[in-house]
């Protein structure tokens, strides 16, 4: 392959990115989304999903505020399997719910989050804790006596949120505001208080408006969090605080809208991440939406050229410029694709060319991308990286 005839160098930069060290290293990439199912009519606003420790594909939800104070349990075709009430409280506006570890070794609990309050009006919020049910089979239906109210207030007033993150290596839980320009970040650290109402600690701050929910990954080295728009994705390095993680940019991944879509979660294995809706107004229902995790090879079923060489240059100008050389009367495609796998331009269309040919391309959002160079009937993946 040493004297194969494609040499591709990529040219790119942005005027408010750049590319890292580390372009060329494994990114993450899901999708396309799958349509799992429809939800049941129970669950018609549902604010919050988490993937079960005891129950092998299921989840637990929970709908917005003024619903019952409960949560349901449902499988992957979306069948629900058990209702599970609370005693002596209420759902005064729970937004996000997470399963994990917990004060019990070898136990698996769940995490409610009393989080919103769209005015700002109440200083103390909570969460509800309690250890994850086993249901039989037989029993759907069951109400809890038993469980921990975890309180808290901010360190700076008090504002809105819906995202609660339960790190599964320190099991801190951390609540992402919503409403502010730049969201914040806050840890409530373990073991937490069921006595007393604990002061958050503010750890992070990120570029981004309107989070309305997230996850950590069972094994707590990704992080997802959405808006009603997109969804981003930071990959944790060993032995690293989670307000570290957050220090760097984030990489845009796969998310198509819902009506409003305010849940997600890992599946219990990592494999791809599950998202949910609330029922529109339409009455358009509910669906469960699943993507994948994806290798390379599963985007296009093609091999790397390691043979070529690809070489990063930085500019200060919003355009990528590729420098493919042909050999003679070779027939050359080239086209950029997305970390879901949608081709969205075409540079080379299939032309003999000979010598080297100039492409260019205009791009103003960063994330992980994929050209795709085709010579007679082999085809090579480049993938290159670009953050702010």
């Amino acid at each position: 392959m040493k004297n194969r005839l494609l040499i591709l160098r990529l040219y790119a930069a942005l005027s408010v990115m750049a590319l890292c060290s580390y372009a060329m290293q494994s990114q993450p990439m899901f999708g396309p989304r799958e349509d799992k199912c429809i939800m049941p009519n129970t669950i018609d606003e549902a604010s919050g999903i988490a993937a079960s420790v005891l129950h092998n594909n299921m989840y637990w939800l929970h709908n917005d505020s003024g619903d019952e104070p409960r949560i349901f349990l449902v499988d992957s075709l979306c069948s629900l399997r058990a209702v599970i009430r609370f005693a002596n409280i209420q759902n005064r506006d729970w937004e996000d719910i997470a399963v994990g570890k917990g004060p019990l070794e070898n136990s698996s609990y769940i995490y409610i989050g009393e989080i919103g309050d769209n005015n700002a009006v109440y200083s103390e919020k909570s969460i509800i804790r309690c250890q994850e049910p086993k249901i039989p089979s037989t029993k759907k239906d069951t109400t809890l006596t038993q469980f921990d109210i975890l309180r808290y207030t901010y360190p700076d007033g008090n504002r809105d949120a819906e995202t609660v993150l339960l790190d599964p290596l320190t099991k801190d839980i951390f609540i992402v505001s919503k409403r502010e320009d730049n969201v914040g970040v806050y840890r409530f650290p373990y073991p937490q208080s069921v006595s007393e109402v604990t002061i958050l600690q503010k750890v992070a701050i990120l570029p981004l408006t309107g989070i309305v929910g997230g996850d950590i990954s069972p094994n707590g080295m990704e992080i997802l969090l959405k808006s009603y728009a997109n969804m981003y994705y930071w990959k944790r390095n060993s032995g690293e605080m989670i307000e570290q993680t957050f220090s760097r940019p984030f990489t845009l991944v796969p998310y198509e809208l819902e009506p409003q879509g305010e849940a997600v979660c890992w599946t219990s294995t990592g494999a791809g991440y599950i998202t949910v809706s609330e029922e529109s107004p339409l009455k358009i229902p509910a669906h469960l939406y699943y993507y994948p995790r994806q290798s390379m090879t599963n985007i296009q079923d093609k091999e790397l050229d390691n043979d070529n060489m690809v070489r990063i240059y930085y500019h200060n100008n919003a355009k990528v410029v590729f420098h493919i050389m042909c050999a003679s009367g070779e027939r050359v495609h080239a086209e950029i694709y997305d970390v879901s796998g949608k081709r969205i331009h075409t540079l080379l269309h299939d032309t003999s060319y000979t010598d080297i040919v100039r492409c260019e391309w205009d791009n103003t959002l960063y994330g992980v991308y994929f050209c795709k160079v085709t010579v007679n009937n082999s085809v090579f993946i480049y993938p290159f990286y670009m953050i702010r």
